[in-house]
């Protein structure tokens, strides 16, 4: 894995990373985007998983152009922090959510692209509280989890107050299932911002001045987007409630 950022959020630290997807290898390779979460006070289970995590558990991110066949953009760069935002432009700052945005491009061999995506951290906890993926044989494809082979209480919703009592049944099931079934959907349903058929550079870098208030009223999520060419775009989607995405370089 190629690990990009973290952070923590009450019991939990999460981060996210690209790796190569186990889920994709009879079709070939390929990598994901994940995002992943552990709990601060694990401390592995004895007599399975001792001096491993009992509480790592990941989701795939998606960031897609929809449409019958979405076209995707597959390896993260680069995360902003966790903050309180909204993908459009709103007249309250009650409007925003906790969430955070993240760079991704398509595979070095590819079209040559670039996308910024926003996730809800509702949606990061939703996918987290879903059903498992698992693959029963190599031949097999990988399919959900049946919710009556999956131990009570989820493993993944929540932490327990002591690792070392997750009974050995439930452990034996996180040692084999750390992947959830859905992924985590992009805020808004789309990229934010697209950059495509790039022969000179790709995005790399981002950072976010968190809704800004500017000469009209409205609150904006500023975007800051470092290339790897070395140079410094500024975006903001200017479209409203109700509107579609629609993001413009302003600098």
């Amino acid at each position: 894995p190629d690990f990009i950022s973290s952070f923590e959020y009450q019991d939990k630290v999460y981060f996210f990373f690209r790796e190569t997807a186990v889920e994709y290898i009879n079709c070939g390779k390929a990598r994901f985007s994940r995002v992943a979460r552990i709990c601060k006070n694990d401390r592995g289970g004895p007599p399975i998983l001792k001096s491993e995590w009992t509480s790592f558990f990941k989701a795939r991110l998606n960031c897609s152009l929809p449409g019958e066949y979405p076209f995707y953009f597959d390896e993260i760069q680069s995360t902003s922090d966790l903050g309180m935002g909204n993908v459009l432009s709103s007249l309250s700052v009650s409007d925003s959510t906790a969430m955070v945005y993240a760079v991704f491009t398509t595979p070095q061999n590819s079209i040559p692209g670039s996308a910024v995506c926003a996730f809800r951290f509702s949606d990061i906890m939703k996918a987290f509280e879903g059903k498992f993926k698992e693959q029963q044989t190599p031949q097999s494809s990988w399919l959900p989890v049946e919710d009556k082979k999956t131990p009570s209480p989820h493993p993944a919703k929540s932490c327990v107050n002591d690792s070392h009592q997750i009974s050995p049944k439930t452990l034996d099931f996180i040692k084999t299932h750390p992947l959830m079934d859905k992924a985590v959907p992009a805020f808004g349903g789309a990229p934010v911002l697209l950059r495509a058929n790039l022969d000179s550079h790709r995005l790399t870098t981002i950072a976010v001045d968190w809704q800004v208030r500017t000469a009209d009223g409205r609150f904006y999520d500023v975007l800051y987007l470092g290339t790897s060419n070395g140079h410094v775009l500024k975006a903001i989607n200017v479209g409203g409630s109700g509107d579609a995405i629609q993001t413009v370089v302003i600098g």
